[in-house]
């Protein structure tokens, strides 16, 4: 595996970690129950995403044709923020709608960038979930907020 690709994927996966604890964090300090159970649901979803990124053949990977990192929307992805950090439950669910966004994208570069049809699938597969995870905290921020 060449290094760019085990930087790429090091990162795809610090961040689904992140977001594991990012949601479940979140989960812990909302007393609101619907919100308590997106938050979990999504964290699961999260943890998902990071097992199907480990169980990749890495080896069929090699021949890979890879964007540079800037070009894929990693560095982005790199600003991972803990929840602490945010004033209210809009600022937190703001900053997950975008940090989905950002996944998309990074997912929908990496499917560009291969040739293998297995790593092209799973990338397109947790790119169309992250969109997912980006409508259901829309929708929540609808319900809370509007």
């Amino acid at each position: 595996m060449s290094e760019r690709l085990k930087i790429i994927l090091e990162s795809a996966i610090k961040e689904e970690e992140h977001f594991i604890k990012f949601y479940k964090d979140a989960a812990e300090k909302t007393e609101v129950p619907s919100v308590k159970t997106v938050f979990l649901r999504l964290s699961q979803q999260e943890e998902t995403h990071k097992e199907k990124l480990l169980t990749l053949d890495y080896g069929k990977l090699q021949s890979t044709v890879l964007p540079s990192i800037d070009e894929i929307g990693t560095e982005e992805v790199l600003l991972l923020t803990p929840l602490n950090e945010f004033q209210n439950l809009k600022e937190a669910f703001d900053y997950a709608i975008n940090a989905e966004q950002n996944a998309q994208e990074m997912y929908r570069g990496l499917a560009k960038s291969t040739t293998d049809q297995i790593a092209k699938d799973l990338f397109l597969l947790l790119a169309d979930e992250e969109m997912k995870h980006e409508e259901v905290l829309k929708i929540e921020v609808e319900k809370l907020f509007d």
